[in-house]
């Protein structure tokens, strides 16, 4: 994993050799939040990249989050951000540019995948073990959340834009993802009974491998917040990094 790593980022720094430092943000989430070598990794990376890795906290993941989100969509109301990615899921509710409660939860669709369908066979079993693991993660944070209140929900990044792409490919009328949509899937997923037989149209190669969990994930939310509908944003930790890059240039 490291010898892979290593190759593409000096793909990236071949790509980024004409750009100036103050003009490369480069965030390193949940993976090397976790990883105990991140430090040997990040010495051998600088042979081979010359750009600085600022490996974000989860809190810090889901406010760039945010402000990616609110930068580009705008709502009058309180909102609830969800964010699947491979290791960690953030939730954030905010107002306009202003977030209220942000939160980085150790669940992420390749963890999960790992975790609840490791040999590859799908059974209801399986999924309700990983909705019950979810819904202990988020139990952590319910109360506050349920207090502060939101009216839009909105979801980003890989996992939720596949998910959207599967209900759409067999309903193009249908532009957000809803619960009783998350749950004809999970159907569908099971009638498959294993990772390499899911062919439904709108899931690509690359996120076949681990849209399990992620699923699971997104069920285990509607299932908890009683969420009805979300909608889906292109928009995320990407926007909130150019953001943040631009603005710290701007101050320089």
């Amino acid at each position: 994993a490291i010898d892979r790593a290593l190759r593409v980022l000096k793909q990236f720094a071949n790509t980024l050799e004409d750009f100036p430092p103050s003009n490369v943000k480069v965030a390193a989430t949940y993976t090397f939040r976790r990883a105990k070598n991140i430090h040997a990794f990040l010495t051998q990376a600088s042979n081979v990249f010359p750009f600085h890795i600022d490996v974000i906290p989860g809190q810090e993941e889901a406010r760039l989050i945010y402000q990616g989100v609110a930068h580009y969509i705008h709502n009058e109301e309180n909102r609830l951000i969800i964010d699947i990615g491979g290791g960690s899921t953030e939730l954030i509710i905010g107002k306009h540019f202003k977030h209220k409660l942000l939160t980085s939860r150790n669940m992420g669709c390749v963890s999960y995948t790992k975790q609840f369908f490791s040999d590859g066979a799908i059974t209801a079993k399986r999924f309700n073990r990983a909705e019950t693991k979810a819904e202990q993660e988020i139990e952590v944070i319910y109360a506050n959340y349920i207090r502060e209140g939101w009216q839009n929900v909105i979801g980003t990044s890989g996992t939720i834009k596949s998910i959207l792409a599967m209900i759409s490919a067999t309903n193009p009328q249908q532009p957000n993802i809803t619960y009783d949509d998350l749950l004809a899937l999970k159907q569908q997923f099971i009638s498959a009974k294993h990772i390499d037989n899911l062919a439904i149209a709108g899931l690509t190669p690359e996120r076949q491998q681990s849209i399990c969990g992620g699923l699971a994930i997104l069920i285990a939310i509607f299932t908890e917040f009683a969420i009805k509908e979300l909608t889906y944003s292109d928009f995320s930790l990407r926007e909130g990094c150019l953001l943040y890059t631009s603005d710290a240039a701007d101050d320089s």
